[in-house]
C-alpha cells in the first residue's frame, strides 16, 4: 500500500516519506502542494494521505475538504 504524504517543505516531505518507507510496509508518494495532491489521488487512490497543514494555495484544511467530497474512503 501507498501513502501520500503532502508538503511544500521538500525536507520535510522527504523526512517523513522515509519514516514511512522505513517500516517495509508502506511505499510512499509524494506531492507538492493541495492542488498536486488531488491530481495524484485522482490517478491512483493511496491507502492514506498525510498532510502538511500550512501550504501556500490551497493548505491543508482545505486539501481535506477536498479529498472528503472527491475521495471520502481515503483516509486522512
Amino acid at each position: 500500500p501507498t501513502i501520500l504524504v503532502v508538503d511544500d517543505n521538500p525536507m520535510d516531505r522527504r523526512w517523513t516519506g522515509r519514516l514511512i518507507e522505513r517500516t517495509g510496509r508502506w511505499a510512499a508518494r509524494y506531492a507538492d502542494s493541495g492542488a498536486r495532491a488531488i491530481e495524484e489521488v485522482g490517478l491512483e487512490a493511496p491507502a492514506v494521505v498525510v498532510t502538511d497543514l500550512r501550504m501556500p494555495g490551497m493548505d491543508g484544511l482545505a486539501l481535506v475538504q477536498a479529498l472528503r467530497r472527491s475521495h471520502p474512503a481515503v483516509p486522512i
